[in-house]
């Protein structure tokens, strides 16, 4: 089988050492802890808080600011490669009606208008409406 570039890379980029702690209730959350091989750890948050299967996305560093040291290519792709995957288990654990994310930063609203992009050609979700309340860059799916 013959594999994207894309998909190439982020197989390359979860082969490496980077460890992913998913806690979950169905219906309700889904969480998970990222720890990068240099130690540094991220959060993935997915957060159904009114019970109205409208699932809101977070993605944040432990430290609260972007630790990304030493070579910060692969560290953003294995991150980046981490949270692809995180949505891409959240969708197939939760199968939710509407979800949104936000981001911030251009390199970070680059990749995730790829992500983006590929939650769309999946054809299962479609561009939903954005709550007001997203900083940033916003992207929201409904069920298609």
């Amino acid at each position: 089988m013959k594999l994207k570039l894309e998909e190439y890379i982020t197989e390359l980029a979860m082969k490496s050492d980077t460890k992913i702690d998913v806690k979950r209730q169905k219906g309700m959350y889904f969480n998970a802890k990222i720890t990068l091989e240099n130690g540094v750890q991220w959060f993935f948050n997915a957060a159904n808080e009114m019970e109205d299967d409208e699932w809101d996305i977070a993605f944040y560093s432990a430290s609260g600011h972007d630790p990304l040291t030493g070579n910060k290519n692969q560290m953003g792709l294995q991150t980046f490669a981490a949270v692809e995957k995180l949505v891409i288990d959240f969708i197939q654990a939760e199968d939710p009606k509407e979800f949104h994310f936000s981001a911030t930063g251009k390199s970070r609203v680059k990749l995730y208008n790829t992500l983006a992009k590929k939650i769309l050609k999946s054809g299962k979700y479609k561009k939903g409406t954005t709550p007001k309340l997203l900083m940033g860059s916003k992207w929201s799916f409904v069920k298609g």
